[in-house]
């Protein structure tokens, strides 16, 4: 029975639909700024910066947890390390 219901909660867990890119910035915002305590603006501008290449949450916190500045966001996603000078 513990396989049906694994295979049960797979299979719906695959037929959920991917956020919009609207949602993913209220979703992620709302993640950052409440249980991390970022800044409201600074989580919205992470998921903003984010949704441009993914709509994962999970990658929006590690963001998060790097970053404490939008220049520090600006250079994580240009490929730089956060604290380190382009």
């Amino acid at each position: 029975m513990a396989f049906h219901i694994k295979t049960a909660i797979w299979a719906s867990a695959q037929s959920v639909s991917p956020y919009s890119s609207d949602e993913f910035i209220e979703v992620a915002a709302a993640v950052i700024a409440g249980p991390l305590s970022k800044d409201p603006d600074l989580a919205r501008h992470i998921a903003e910066r984010l949704s441009l290449r993914t709509r994962d949450v999970r990658q929006a916190i590690h963001v998060a947890q790097l970053c404490d500045t939008r220049e520090e966001v600006e250079r994580f996603e240009a490929g730089a390390e956060p604290g380190k000078l382009i």
